[in-house]
C-alpha cells in the first residue's frame, strides 16, 4: 500500500527503515519493470547527498512505501541505469532498484502433478518456478529416439510432432527426406512411419519431458508446450541396434530438432554411433544420454562421448540413486526415482506408471533444455549445456564430482539466465550491476543488522564470470562498500579477502544470478579481531588411532595450525602434520579443529603439542597455562595430560 503521492520534492525521508540482506539471484527482467520508476531504500534519516540529488532533477517523488524508509521515484527511462549507479553509491542510502512487478506463481491443473503422493521430480528441480518465465513453445521440438510413443494417450496428443511437409497417405516422400509419408516420425525397427511404443520406456520418457500442461489430465511435462519427435529405435525387449540408433540420430538432426533425448546405451564404444551424434552436434543438436543402472564407476555411452551431457540420477531429496553409474564423465544429476509419467502397456493401454532410472532422470533435463529453448530461441547447444551446468544445485563434494557432475539441474535458475540473454545487446548496452558491503558483523549470526553500520574500508573483493580465473577487482570505501556496473545478465561469483586477524561469519566466495539490466547484492560480514586464544585440546583414543580435536578464539578462518608428537620431553616432539590444519567456524568466535593421527602403536604412550601456523607458539602438555599474544598466561578450560593408546 502506497502513502498519498508527494511530487516534484526530494525531502528528508523519516520512516520505519527495512534493511534488505541481499536481492534475490532472480531479479526483474527489464520487461517486467514498470518503466522509469525506482524503489529507494535509506539506510538512516537524510536527505540525498548532492550526486543523487542532481538526478532527482529529473526527478519525481511518487510515493513512499507505508511503514518502510522506502522512496518511489520516477525518472525519464533513459535516466534508470545511471539514476541506479548513482543511488547505489550513496552510503545514505541501503538499496536502490527498478520497480519490479510480480506475478502470483503458476501451478498447473493436472490432477497427477498437485498429488504429492505421485508426483515430486517438477519441484525437486523448481520447474514450477521456471514456468513463470516460460512454460514450452510449439516452435522447439525436441527428439526422444527411444522405443517409440503411444499416440493415443490422452497426455500426450498435443505434445507430439507432425511433419508440415509430408501429406498422410499419399504414399510419396514429398519433402524429398527418403522417408514416405513420415508424417509423425519413423520406425527403425520395423521400418515404417508409425514409431508405436510396444515396451512403454519411449512412452514414459515422453511424458516426462513435454506431457501436455494444464490441460486437466495426469501429469505435467517438463516442458509441455514443446513438440516430441518420436524415433523407435528400441523393440518390445528394450534392445536396439547401433546401426538403429545411428540411423534414428541422424533422421532426429535432419528434422531440425533442437535436443536428442538417449534414454538407452551400453558400456561397449561405438565409432557408428559416435559419428551420428557428432553429425547431429554438427547440426546445432544437443545431444543428452543417460549415464546408466548399473551402480557402477564405469564408462556408459554414448552417455560418455565428447559433447554429451551425461545425466546421473537422484532420489526424491535430491540423495544420489544407488544404481546410477559414476564417473568424470557424468555432468548432472536428476530426478529419476520412482518418476510418475505416461505410460503403454499391452494389457492396459494407455495408463501412468511409476519406473527408476538414469532413463527418467534424462527427460527430466531435455525438457530444462526445451524450456530454455522457448524463453530464447537464440540461444545455441553450446549456451544451453553451459547454463545447465552453471545454474545447477551444488550436491556432494564441492564443485564437480563424479557422482552428480555439476549437481541437480535447477529449472528456475538456468531459466534466469536464458531470460538474462535475451539478444537485448544491439539496442540496451549492458547496464546490471552487483554490489554490497564488507562489514564488522558485531554479533557474529552472518546477518546485517539495523545497528551494524560499520563497514571495512579497502578490502578487496574480485568478481568472476564462469571460466574465468583473473577475474575483476574492486575494494571497498570508507563505509565498507564495492560495486561493479555495465554487468550484461549471467552468473557471477564474487569473493573478498578476509582481512587480517578477522574471523568471516559469512561465506567469503557467493554465487549471484541476475538476467539482463537487473541487479545483485552480495554482503560479507566479519567479526573484530581479538587476542587468540587455546581454548581446549581434547585427545580421545580410536581404534588404531588417536583423535585430536582443539578449539580456538579469535583466529582467523585461514590460520592453520601444527601437531606435534613426542614423549613427555619436548625436545622429542616432531612435527606430524605435512600441511597446516584448517578449522571450521563454532559460533561468533571460536575456530574448531580436528586431525586423526593414524600412525600410533597400542600400549605406547603419547604426547602431543599444537603449533601456531602464524607465530610458531607451541601449546601443549608440558605446560597447563597457555601463554597468550600480549604476554598474559589464558587457562586451558581442558586439562592436559598424556594419552595412552591401548
Amino acid at each position: 500500500m502506497y502513502m498519498k503521492p508527494v511530487r516534484r520534492a526530494v525531502y528528508a525521508l523519516i520512516v520505519t527503515i527495512l534493511l534488505v540482506a541481499g536481492l534475490p539471484t532472480a531479479a526483474w527482467a527489464v520487461d517486467s519493470t514498470v518503466s522509469g520508476e525506482i524503489l529507494v531504500g535509506y539506510r538512516s534519516n537524510g536527505k540525498l547527498e548532492q550526486r543523487g540529488y542532481a538526478f532527482a532533477q529529473e526527478s519525481e517523488l511518487l510515493a513512499q512505501v507505508a511503514g518502510l524508509q522506502v522512496a518511489v521515484l520516477r525518472v525519464p527511462t533513459r535516466n534508470v541505469a545511471a539514476t541506479l549507479l548513482a543511488l547505489r553509491s550513496d552510503p545514505a542510502v541501503a538499496y536502490a532498484e527498478p520497480n519490479g512487478i510480480m506475478e502470483g506463481t503458476w501451478d498447473p491443473n493436472d490432477p497427477d502433478y498437485n498429488n504429492p503422493d505421485k508426483v515430486y521430480a517438477p519441484q525437486q528441480i523448481k520447474a514450477n518456478l521456471a514456468w513463470d518465465l516460460g512454460r514450452g513453445s510449439g516452435d522447439v521440438v525436441v527428439a526422444v529416439v527411444d522405443s517409440g510413443v503411444d499416440f493415443a494417450h490422452p497426455d500426450l496428443a498435443g505434445s507430439l510432432w507432425v511433419n508440415a511437409d509430408e501429406t498422410p497417405g499419399n504414399g510419396v516422400d514429398d519433402d524429398g527426406n527418403g522417408y514416405v509419408d513420415d508424417v509423425s516420425g519413423w520406425d527403425f525397427v520395423n521400418h515404417d512411419n508409425l514409431p508405436a511404443d510396444d515396451l512403454g520406456h519411449g512412452t514414459h520418457v515422453s511424458g516426462i519431458a513435454a506431457a501436455t500442461t494444464n490441460n486437466g489430465v495426469g501429469v505435467a511435462g517438463i516442458a509441455g508446450g514443446v513438440k516430441v519427435l518420436p524415433v523407435k529405435v528400441l523393440n518390445s525387449s528394450n534392445q536396439g541396434t547401433w546401426a538403429d540408433i545411428a540411423q534414428g540420430i541422424i533422421y532426429a538432426a535432419d528434422q531440425g530438432v533442437r535436443a536428442i533425448n538417449l534414454s538407452l546405451g551400453s558400456t561397449s564404444y561405438s565409432n557408428t554411433v559416435l559419428k551420428a551424434i557428432q553429425y547431429a552436434q554438427s547440426h546445432g543438436v544437443l545431444v543428452i544420454a543417460a549415464a546408466g543402472n548399473n551402480g557402477a564407476e564405469q564408462l556408459f555411452y554414448p552417455a560418455a562421448y565428447a559433447g554429451v551431457l551425461a545425466i546421473a540420477a537422484t532420489s526424491p531429496g535430491g540423495a544420489r540413486w544407488s544404481l546410477s553409474n559414476y564417473g568424470s564423465f557424468v555432468d548432472l544429476a536428476a530426478p529419476g526415482v520412482t518418476v510418475y509419467s505416461t505410460c503403454w502397456t499391452a494389457t492396459a493401454g494407455s495408463i501412468y506408471q511409476f519406473m527408476s532410472g538414469t532413463s527418467m532422470a534424462t527427460p527430466m533435463v531435455t525438457g530444462v533444455a526445451a524450456l530454455l529453448w522457448s524463453i530464447n530461441p537464440a540461444l545455441t547447444a553450446t549456451e544451453v549445456s553451459d547454463f545447465l551446468t552453471q545454474s545447477a544445485t551444488d550436491l556432494g563434494d564441492p564443485g564437480q564430482d563424479i557422482y552428480y557432475g555439476h549437481g541437480q539441474v535447477d529449472a528456475q535458475a538456468a531459466a534466469v539466465l536464458a531470460q538474462g540473454a535475451l539478444r537485448r545487446q544491439d539496442t540496451l548496452p549492458p547496464s546490471g550491476a552487483v554490489d554490497g558491503y564488507v562489514w564488522i558483523d558485531q554479533n557474529g549470526d552472518g546477518q546485517r543488522q539495523l545497528n551494524e553500520d560499520n563497514g571495512l574500508a579497502d578490502v578487496a573483493v574480485r568478481l568472476y564470470t564462469d571460466g574465468d580465473s583473473q577475474g575483476v577487482a574492486a575494494t571497498t570505501d570508507a563505509q565498507g562498500r564495492y560495486d561493479f556496473s555495465a554487468l550484461s545478465g549471467g552468473s557471477y561469483t564474487l569473493e573478498v579477502a578476509s582481512p587480517p586477524g578477522y574471523i568471516g561469519t559469512t561465506p567469503t566466495r557467493q554465487q549471484v544470478v541476475m538476467g539482463q539490466a537487473q541487479s545483485a547484492k552480495a554482503d560479507f560480514g566479519f567479526v573484530a579481531p581479538t587476542v587468540v586464544y587455546v581454548q581446549y585440546l581434547d585427545v580421545t583414543p580410536g581404534q588404531g588411532h588417536i583423535d585430536l580435536t582443539w578449539g580456538v578464539s579469535g583466529a582467523a578462518l585461514d590460520q592453520g595450525w601444527h601437531v606435534r608428537r613426542g614423549g613427555s620431553d619436548l625436545a622429542t616432539a616432531k612435527r606430524i602434520t605435512a600441511q597446516p590444519i584448517l578449522g571450521t567456524p563454532d559460533g561468533a568466535d571460536v575456530v574448531v579443529y580436528s586431525f586423526e593421527d593414524a600412525a600410533v602403536v597400542p600400549g605406547q604412550t603419547y604426547w602431543y603439542w599444537l603449533e601456531d601456523g602464524v607465530t610458531g607458539d607451541l601449546f601443549g602438555p608440558q605446560q597447563d597455562a597457555l601463554p597468550a599474544a600480549d604476554g598474559d598466561l589464558a587457562r586451558s578450560s581442558h586439562v592436559f595430560l598424556p594419552f595412552v593408546n591401548r
